[in-house]
């Protein structure tokens, strides 16, 4: 009997040791891309489901993003860890938005956010940063997409993270820059197009929606934005092998400061959890 067992017991070893070797051998062979979604403060949650994939040893090859999940996605493609992104995002304010402005292209000038963006992100090229990143900016002048994936990342979390009207665009040279949810909020044709085999994304606006009457300015030009962007989904589609769409039920937008952050870490985490069986089958065959 205790022979049986003994050979039942290494028999299970070496099950679960063939599938875990199938599952490096296939992420090994295939690039692997992490698409995050803008939706300002929501896109904290994109920093739990980052904790998850770390946990389960899925290394991402491409990381891309846009406005909010551009700047996580950054502080991910540049090494942070994750405790340091959660103690950043723990300090992010709205008082970081508001600088004194006279430009009438923004309500404010962008000075504020990009100190912040300094705070989380080094002064380096893109494409010398240890995981492959691009984010999506939007060129008013052009009506074009615009995809970084050189240059200062600094610069280019600014441009993908600019909401018209509320900030100041970027100008480089005949381009005027804007949030790129403007027109890609959900940039998974950007990672397949960067080489990408499997594609796993976050989508932080997929299940948010308006609790309120927007209570100021700020609020409803957010919320129109997240909206437009949301219509722009429906219409262009996905070719992302899974989407993960945290629930944030009692979470706006708005909702920064640190109680909030740790929330929406714990809501992509949360839903990571859940479909991390979904997601280790990707890479089974």
């Amino acid at each position: 009997m205790r022979d049986l067992s003994a050979r039942v017991f290494i028999t299970t070893i070496l099950c679960v040791s063939f599938v875990v070797y199938d599952v490096v051998v296939v992420m090994k062979k295939k690039k692997i891309a992490l698409v995050l979604s803008g939706g300002s403060a929501l896109g904290f949650a994109h920093i739990g489901v980052i904790k998850v994939l770390q946990e389960y040893g899925i290394n991402i090859d491409i990381v891309v993003g846009t406005s909010m999940g551009g700047l996580v996605g950054a502080a991910y493609a540049c090494g942070m860890s994750v405790d340091d992104m959660i103690r950043l995002a723990c300090k992010f304010r709205k008082i970081n938005f508001f600088d004194l402005n006279f430009n009438t292209s923004g309500l404010f000038s962008g000075r504020g956010i990009m100190r912040t963006i300094c705070k989380f992100l080094p002064d380096k090229d893109i494409r010398d940063l240890p995981i492959k990143y691009a984010c999506v900016s939007c060129d008013l002048l052009s009506e074009r997409e615009v995809v970084f994936s050189s240059g200062s990342i600094r610069d280019a979390v600014r441009c993908t993270v600019s909401i018209p009207g509320f900030f100041v665009p970027m100008f480089n040279e005949d381009e005027v820059l804007v949030d790129g949810g403007v027109i890609n909020n959900f940039p998974d044709d950007v990672a397949k197009r960067m080489g990408a085999d499997i594609i796993i994304s976050c989508d932080v606006l997929k299940n948010c929606k308006m609790l309120d009457v927007p209570s100021s300015i700020f609020e409803a030009l957010v919320y129109s934005m997240n909206t437009l962007s949301k219509t722009m989904q429906r219409y262009k589609g996905s070719c992302s092998d899974i989407i993960l769409a945290p629930d944030l039920t009692g979470l706006t937008q708005m909702s920064f400061g640190r109680a909030n952050t740790l929330e929406l870490v714990c809501r992509g985490e949360s839903v990571a959890r859940q479909n991390i069986k979904k997601i280790l089958r990707l890479f089974e065959s």
